[in-house]
């Protein structure tokens, strides 16, 4: 998990430095030629973090939905039971004798079994642990809680003591469970009660939640876990809540820091994919998504390593501080592919890392060495211990998140110590420091109980401890080892020649396993394997190289290297300095406290590729690495748009057709106006028309037809909107005009035309106005649709799309800018924007993020270097180890190292 100190030595290189080699961290395996410096997590997204599962395959969250075909396996059909088929039921009394004879053999081994048993355990052993077997069925009957066990006498082979625990467990059905005691004995038991009743509420929640066409095998739910700046069981707690159960009822392969975006698979027993995608709602900085059903659950060290992708931002290189940007640029690039393949050739020494050592002035590694010395007291006042210059400032309000949490805590615990009084120490202790609250509770209540004080501790935190004195030990025997030969395989040196058979056994001590063990066999597990000292043939013949050596970690069942390294445990542990402990007696009362000891390798790899690149960036809160939530909201985007303009699409298709179905009487009265406007255009001239009239004169008296023309005649022909027709007018005939009055009832066919406009010309301007004005309406109407398209599809792009504040790059959302970690009080806050509208914070809930927008006016060849790094680690390696490697010595320790 994530801690200050890993942060403080990320930003700053003598702090890093000064940490480091006081917890052992000194040596480098490559040197480089231009050591350089960057800040780690400046943004929490800037460092993340995806499980890699046994196959390889590195976990990625890719959807929130749900996919039926995914997540529901297919059930075989069912053959229905003929009834000749059905059980017979008489009342003789040979049936009732059935159910008994059922039960013996129900509760009988095979004859294999049996043999395995014995070549274990022997032949009493093997009898004891079948009669146990047998009264099974007695003791889950019986309200009595009286347990009963067989207790195995103290195996010191690891491997045959693993195979004992499996053997047991699988031959009788985990009806009888095993655990180690602190001097090595095996005690087998009944199962619980208690896990009884637990195992019929899973039988009701598997009828309740069965999946329709689900196969009857598949009873485990899994699903990744996203989180941002949360750590894994936090985060499983949450989820707990929500579903009203137990943490212990999830499984998970190991935790993941807090301070970063990690990515992994959990699983839980028969529950409804559905039910648990609804949660996203309710959950702040998690999502869950990409559930499938499968046979098994997912238990401790089943993972194959993690995958980081880690973004240093501020980079600076020794030596380049009189070059030119590209010049700077150019050696970035030189140096960190040279580092790169210095790793990957040569490796690294695989310390533990700062984190492993607590945060706080007194380090868990302190603790560990009061509690290995038997000295509770101490322990106990160290881990109550606090810094009396946080107490004096009673408005804490000002201080930032951490400091403040740091005031609250000291407060807290000067209360407590002043006065003893419980409920008013509670009252300003922080809820994240759940070690300093149990021991508080407790010595409330009885004060002078160290020893119960930590025992009441949770298990996976009081061995971390022990754990951390062990990682010391670890840490400067390893540096004392390279100091003495280096990459030389010499005489003495340990390496593994076999190992458990155990699933998901490994030679590192795992330091996941170790925080979140809740039983014995979890470590059993972890260890099982036989190391070998090398003779002087062995050592030269080149058979071994230096990554196979490995150094054990102080316990009293592992094997010390026989060359100088052997005698430097003994010195090391021995001196008053640390704890005046001996490495060959690490047996304890107390079962937590005796450590059994482990291997690690002395020199770490990468695992799988390894990349790196060098960037150019203006601001450091710039994301320069999308995260998975951030690529599941763009492809969620991308799918909306899409569909939009499928939608829009086939909208433009169907439109004409549309229009003409919704709009039959307005197209036919624009028909009738058409065919007017034709009629009056071929009718009406465009000027006044005159007609000419002659008149003749008939001469001749005898009939014949001699004429003369006397006169000429011009009459003007005239036409008004209520007739239209030719007017003939002789002034010396004088005939009466006759009116056509068969259209002066009829309305114009040209509506809204003024009875006043008479003349054609203005009726036919007034026509094309009105044209002109509809199609312009029409267009206007077209550009408003597609404006409200684009509205939609931004809306939604916006809604699966991180916002930008101004004056920033379009980069993913500033989640966090503030170095400093938030408290579990203001941790809602700070979370990412939900992805459903429900439960969305109001603007009271949201706080205000302060940003110095001055830096967007910043020139634009203010450039700064950041280097982005993406390898894979086995589970017990150390990410911030990898980075001090690949940075080489910081500069501020250069000197001193040398002097």
């Amino acid at each position: 998990m994530a801690t200050h100190t890993a942060m403080a030595q990320g930003s700053n290189a003598s702090i890093r430095g000064s940490l480091e080699q006081r917890v052992g961290i000194i040596h480098y395996v490559s040197q480089k030629e231009h050591g350089w410096t960057g800040q780690t997590r400046t943004r929490y997204t800037d460092f993340q973090v995806n499980e890699i599962d046994k196959s390889g395959k590195v976990i990625h969250l890719n959807t929130l939905q749900v996919n039926a075909k995914d997540s529901v396996k297919t059930e075989p059909p069912r053959q229905p039971q003929s009834s000749s088929s059905q059980p017979q039921h008489t009342n003789s009394p040979a049936s009732s004798d059935t159910p008994a004879a059922a039960n013996v053999e129900e509760l009988s081994i095979s004859q294999s079994n049996r043999s395995t048993l014995i070549d274990l355990l022997g032949d009493d052993t093997t009898e004891e642990l079948v009669k146990l077997y047998a009264k099974a069925n007695e003791v889950k009957k019986s309200t009595s809680h009286t347990p009963i066990f067989v207790k195995i006498s103290a195996i010191t082979d690891k491997s045959q003591r693993s195979r004992v625990h499996a053997e047991i467990r699988r031959i009788f059905n985990g009806t009888i469970d095993t655990s180690t005691d602190g001097d090595g004995s095996i005690k087998a038991a009944v199962v619980g009660k208690g896990n009884q009743q637990w195992n019929n509420r899973y039988r009701n929640e598997r009828r309740n939640t069965r999946q329709a066409g689900q196969d009857n095998d598949a009873q485990y739910l899994h699903f990744t876990l996203y989180k941002e700046n949360r750590d894994t069981i936090d985060a499983v707690n949450h989820i707990a809540r929500l579903l009203n159960l137990k943490p212990s009822f999830f499984g998970t392969a190991g935790t993941k820091d807090r301070r970063a975006v990690t990515s992994q698979r959990v699983s839980i027993r028969r529950r409804n994919p559905q039910a648990m995608a609804s949660l996203n709602a309710k959950l702040y900085n998690i999502r869950i998504g990409d559930f499938t059903f499968e046979k098994h659950p997912i238990h401790l060290g089943q993972h194959g390593g993690n995958e980081f992708v880690i973004v240093l931002k501020n980079c600076h290189f020794n030596g380049t501080e009189n070059l030119s940007f590209e010049q700077k640029l150019d050696v970035a690039n030189a140096t960190i592919t040279s580092a790169i393949q210095q790793v990957n050739h040569n490796g690294f020494i695989n310390y533990y890392g700062t984190q492993r050592f607590g945060t706080h002035k007194i380090g868990t590694q302190e603790i560990g060495k009061m509690i290995l010395k038997q000295d509770f007291e101490g322990a106990v006042k160290a881990l109550l211990s606090f810094d009396p210059n946080l107490i004096g400032p009673s408005d804490t309000d000002s201080l930032a998140v951490t400091r403040r949490e740091d005031a609250s805590r000291a407060r807290a615990c000067w209360i407590f110590s002043d006065t003893g009084n419980v409920q008013d120490a509670l009252k300003y202790l922080p809820r994240r420091c759940h070690v300093e609250s149990t021991l508080i509770r407790h010595m409330g209540k009885q004060p002078k109980d160290y020893v119960g004080a930590l025992l009441s501790i949770s298990r996976g935190m009081r061995t971390m401890y022990v754990h951390a004195y062990q990682s010391l030990v670890w840490n400067f025997a390893a540096s004392k080892r390279w100091e003495l030969y280096g990459q030389r395989v010499v005489k003495g040196d340990l390496v593994i020649l076999e190992s458990s058979p155990s699933d998901g056994q490994t030679i590192q001590d795992d330091e996941e396993l170790i925080h979140l063990a809740d039983s014995e066999q979890a470590i059993e597990d972890m260890h099982g394997l036989k190391a070998h000292a090398l003779t002087e043939e062995e050592a030269c013949n080149g058979k071994y190289s230096i990554f196979d050596v490995v150094l054990p970690s102080p316990g009293w069942d592992v094997v010390y290297p026989e060359n100088e390294i052997g005698k430097f445990y003994e010195e090391f542990m021995g001196s008053e300095e640390n704890g005046g402990l001996d490495p060959h007696n690490m047996l304890r009362r107390q079962k937590d406290f005796s450590l059994p000891g482990s291997y690690r390798k002395l020199i770490g790899r990468f695992i799988g590729t390894t990349t790196a690149s060098v960037q150019t960036y203006h601001h450091d809160t710039e994301q320069l690495v999308p995260t998975d939530l951030d690529l599941v909201r763009k492809r969620d985007a991308e799918a909306a748009a899409e569909r939009i303009a499928a939608q829009k699409a086939t909208n433009a298709s169907t439109s004409a057709w549309r229009s003409f179905v919704n709009n039959v009487e307005e197209v036919e009265h624009q028909e009738l106006r058409a065919k007017a406007e034709r009629r009056k255009a071929d009718e009406v001239s465009v000027g006044p028309e005159h007609q000419a009239l002659d008149t003749w004169v008939q001469t001749k008296r005898d009939g014949s037809n001699k004429r003369v023309k006397v006169a000429t005649h011009t009459d003007e022909i005239k036409a008004d909107e209520d007739q239209i027709h030719k007017v003939t007018q002789h002034d010396v005939l004088k005939d009466e005009m006759q009116v056509d009055d068969s259209m002066g009832g009829k309305p114009d066919a040209m509506e809204g035309l003024s009875t006043d406009d008479h003349h054609p010309i203005i009726s036919t301007i007034i026509s094309q106005v009105r044209k002109a004005v509809d199609t312009a309406t029409n267009l206007l109407m077209t550009a408003f649709r597609i404006c409200t398209d684009n509205i939609v599809i931004k809306a939604i792009t916006d809604a699966f799309t991180p916002q930008v504040q101004s004056g920033y790059p379009a980069t993913p959302p500033l989640r966090e800018t503030s170095h400093e970690k938030p408290s579990d009080e203001n941790e809602a806050n700070t979370n990412m924007t939900n992805d459903t509208t429900s439960d969305t914070p109001t603007t009271s809930d949201i706080p205000v993020t302060q940003v110095d927008h001055s830096e967007s006016s910043a020139p634009t060849n203010d450039k700064k270097l950041a280097v982005i790094l993406r390898f894979s680690l086995e589970t017990s390696q150390y990410a911030t180890v990898v980075l001090r490697e690949l940075q080489g010595m910081p500069p501020a320790d250069e000197e001193a190292f040398n002097s």
